[in-house]
């Protein structure tokens, strides 16, 4: 699969036709359609590749559906989750008191659904990103009440960077021999930890740990501090960690990082030769070239992350987050996964990553997929397991 892309993927890059859908997105997402759209036909009028993120992180379809049809403007929107979060927290708490085994296990489920609509009641979906102090500790609190009952258990930790302690959570694969390897993740823009800590199922089943963080900028860190230049530390202050759990093996540790996160990884490994693997997914590779026709939702979060007054400060810095002057450095196996139809950066951003590299290198190019591969998640990251456990060792 993965030989088939690399051949495909450059070719169809050169063409110029993965350009379209960013300029499409641009062009036809401006705010006022889109709200004129929901106010005809709600938000239900998602297709199926546009819900795929909901679901795969574990929402009910019809729960998903009954959200969406409630959405008949973008104002409705953080209204709509919200009241999707304490719907699923009424049902955790009444399958609470039934207080048998399934129902104990059932309660999980809810919690895991009110916390993630919590953190969808947070996303961009206008002029500027929702942010609320209580929608971060309602989400929280759900997810903590979620995290013993998830399979397996996700356990809060605290990685001990010295600007500031970062909060995480670690899952370890079941019933695995002796230390595992551990993938790291990175979250993007709008994108929280305990959302990514729910895409580790396919990591987990091949005997790979996974540890999704917030970094600066990105959940319980929103606006304590902002993502900047010369933070690869962290990654440092990652593995010092790791090598003090009696759990992992930090020399079997990698980086897997989405969106702006894919970037950071690229980041962090060149700074980072210990990193054994990295991982980065649909990343900005040279955001100087676009980002003054980024989307303003997209604007939005990244806004936010960096702790800008605006776009026009994101254009001037956006040479800080690319990855030109880091790629030379990669030295460990790197998977980069790329997207045909993303719509949130050009999608030939992947395949210039991917040319520019010269450690040993993979690219996964999936050409119907939207960014993040978001529509297609539960093709990459089975498959970003797959690679990472044969380059880490993991049970896969």
């Amino acid at each position: 699969m993965f030989q088939l892309q690399e051949r495909l993927a450059p070719l169809r890059a050169r063409s110029g036709v993965d350009e379209l859908s960013f300029r499409l997105a641009v062009l036809f997402g401006q705010p006022h359609l889109i709200d004129a759209t929901f106010r005809l036909f709600s938000a239900g009028i998602l297709p199926a590749p546009a819900r795929k993120r909901f679901l795969y992180s574990g929402l009910e379809p019809a729960d998903l559906s009954r959200t969406l049809r409630a959405i008949r403007s973008l104002a409705d929107w953080p209204d709509a989750w919200a009241t999707e979060a304490r719907r699923q927290e009424r049902r955790a708490r009444a399958a609470e008191r039934g207080g048998t085994p399934d129902a104990i296990a059932r309660a999980a489920g809810y919690w895991r659904a009110a916390a993630l609509a919590y953190g969808f009641a947070s996303t961009a979906v206008g002029a500027e990103a929702t942010s609320g102090a209580a929608l971060d500790v309602a989400r929280l609190a759900a997810f903590r009440r979620a995290a013993p009952g998830l399979s397996p258990p996700a356990e809060a930790v605290t990685l001990p960077w010295p600007t500031l302690p970062l909060p995480g959570w670690l899952r370890l694969p079941a019933d695995a021999p002796g230390p595992v390897p551990l993938v790291v993740m990175f979250n993007g823009a709008g994108i929280v930890k305990e959302e990514m800590s729910l895409w580790g199922e396919a990591f987990l089943a091949r005997g790979l740990a996974i540890l999704a963080f917030d970094g600066p900028g990105c959940g319980e860190l929103r606006g304590r501090l902002a993502i900047d230049r010369g933070q690869e530390d962290i990654t440092a202050a990652i593995l010092g960690w790791a090598e003090a759990h009696p759990a992992i093996d930090a020399t079997r540790l990698a980086l897997l990082g989405v969106s702006f996160g894919g970037a950071q990884v690229i980041h962090h490994a060149a700074c980072n030769p210990r990193v054994a693997a990295c991982v980065s997914v649909t990343p900005p590779f040279d955001p100087a070239r676009y980002a003054d026709r980024v989307h303003q939702f997209v604007m939005a979060e990244i806004a936010a992350l960096c702790g800008a007054s605006g776009a026009a400060e994101i254009v001037a810095r956006a040479g800080d987050l690319s990855c030109v002057p880091f790629v030379d450095r990669v030295t460990c196996p790197t998977l980069v996964i790329g997207a045909g139809l993303d719509a949130i950066l050009p999608p030939t951003e992947a395949a210039r990553l991917y040319a520019a590299l010269s450690c040993p290198k993979t690219l996964l190019y999936l050409r119907r997929a939207t960014h993040i591969g978001l529509s297609h998640i539960d093709t990459w990251a089975p498959a970003a397991a797959e690679w990472l456990a044969a380059r880490l060792g993991g049970d896969g």
